[in-house]
């Protein structure tokens, strides 16, 4: 009679432990998928930002790597030259070249070409490369997708997304800048209402909030709406005192919050100007400052 108490007294035991090891896994497994997904929102933050900055020819990077091919001719003295490719970094370091011989009469030399916004032309857009970067997200959104689901991300917001990436790329496709940044930008809004799901402190839902109405007013600013402009910009502010106001998410990050805070304050006031040189000036460093974080 005892013996048979005490055994169903260690199956018991055993029942139990199991069941808080299960759900100490399930727990773990739940904080993977989150994590997870956190990473695939800031992929798609940093993809669309970047597309968006394409279509205006804005880098971050503080200046761009370009390798240059001179061919000469010993005989006639006659040369010629033609850029090859480049790359970026973000070094502040001032133009320099260097130079290898890679064939018989051929030398290339690499120049370092400062990313300034005044110098920049607008109109020159790269869209082979925009054509690309948006294709590989679709490929990338596909897997994406998945893991969504799996935390509670609703079927209406997953579609929404898909719906507007079709969009986007059919602008892009059709060399549309207007439209592609519109699309692109309501691509983009769809990260706060995840986050809102994902993000449990609720800060960095709110700095994305803030980071969708400053790329809103970026979208609209070839039509010279500078009243829609300005209105986007003030609701960036408006929102962005909601990550001031999470002491929680911001007490190891107070330096770069107020630099932020700083900044969208200088990037409103200088919308007075209305003029297009100034607006990209601010937003450059307004948005490199909230990688810095």
């Amino acid at each position: 009679m005892i013996k048979s108490f005490l055994k169903y007294i260690s199956i018991a035991i055993i029942c139990l432990c199991l069941t808080i090891s299960l759900c100490g896994c399930s727990k773990t497994d739940e904080n993977k998928d989150i994590e997870k997904t956190l990473s695939q929102i800031q992929y798609l933050d940093d993809q669309i930002i970047y597309m968006m900055n394409k279509l205006n020819n804005i880098n971050f990077d503080n200046y761009t790597v370009k390798s240059v091919e001179i061919k000469k001719e010993s005989e006639s003295g006659i040369s010629s030259s033609g850029e090859s490719g480049s790359s970026s970094g973000s070094s502040g370091a001032e133009a320099s070249s260097e130079s290898s011989s890679s064939n018989k009469g051929t030398t290339t030399s690499l120049r370092l070409e400062h990313n300034n916004i005044l110098v920049s032309s607008r109109d020159e857009i790269d869209w082979e490369k925009v054509k690309s970067d948006i294709e590989l997200l679709s490929s990338v959104w596909n897997v994406i997708i998945v893991d969504l689901y799996k935390i509670g991300i609703t079927n209406t917001q997953i579609l929404g997304f898909s719906n507007d990436l079709n969009k986007a790329i059919i602008s892009i496709k059709n060399e549309d800048k207007e439209k592609s940044l519109e699309d692109l930008v309501n691509l983009y809004g769809y990260l706060p209402q995840y986050l809102d799901i994902v993000d449990t402190n609720k800060g960095l839902k709110d700095l994305t909030e803030t980071k969708y109405n400053v790329l809103k007013a970026y979208a609209v600013l070839d039509k010279e709406n500078w009243a829609d402009t300005l209105k986007f910009v003030k609701e960036a502010n408006t929102t962005f005192q909601n990550v001031l106001n999470n002491t929680g998410y911001i007490k190891d990050k107070q330096v770069s919050m107020n630099n932020i805070n700083v900044l969208l304050k200088e990037f409103e006031n200088s919308l007075s100007t209305k003029d297009k040189d100034i607006f990209f000036i601010k937003y450059k460093k307004l948005m490199e400052s909230t990688y810095e974080i």
